[in-house]
């Protein structure tokens, strides 16, 4: 065999070579391009068949604000329940504490993002009026969370009924109501 047909042969089957690499190639490339498109197609297929999830809203407290709030006393003595039926008519909610849960807390501004103002009170029962009503010695304080002022402060002893209007007068001194500002000091 002369040196020229083996060059021919050797470029016959270099290019027959080549044709069949090519080929091959073409065929990958088409199964690989149509692969990657059955996949993506699957993909969105199932993310069209799946529930969209909600995404959550952010969270905010719940309940009254705290300027519509006042924590009282765990207090179901009747001078209590007068205090509490007077800040309800005002519009204030009410949410009650225990003296445990205050007892060493000078956080008064984590007190204040809860409620705007505390009651304090202490009753003791001391006898009977002249129309059969309880007769009470007494000390109640109302309390601003934010800053410590006392806008209402009564006490002494008497009738009920006297120390409810005593107190009513006082919250309508001060214009206390549910969200607005108090007048002030006097």
């Amino acid at each position: 065999m002369s040196l020229d047909t083996r060059a021919r042969r050797k470029r016959v089957i270099l290019d027959t070579a080549l044709s069949i690499a090519a080929c091959c190639l073409m065929s990958f490339a088409r199964s690989l391009t149509a692969g990657l498109l059955l996949a993506t197609m699957l993909v969105l297929a199932g993310c069209a068949g799946t529930p969209k999830t909600p995404t959550p809203k952010p969270t905010t407290p719940s309940g009254p604000p705290p300027a519509a709030t006042v924590i009282v006393p765990s207090d179901d003595s009747v001078l209590a329940q007068a205090a509490m039926q007077a800040l309800r008519q005002r519009g204030f909610h009410l949410t009650r504490y225990s003296a445990a849960m205050t007892r060493g807390s000078d956080d008064y501004r984590l007190m204040a993002r809860k409620a705007r103002y505390r009651l304090t009170l202490r009753s003791e029962s001391i006898g009977r009026c002249r129309n059969g009503q309880t007769s009470l010695r007494y000390r109640l304080a109302l309390i601003e969370n934010a800053n410590g002022n006392v806008p209402v402060s009564l006490s002494g002893a008497d009738c009920l009924d006297a120390i409810r209007q005593a107190l009513t007068t006082e919250l309508d001194r001060d214009r206390i109501r549910a969200g607005r500002a108090t007048a002030g000091p006097r």
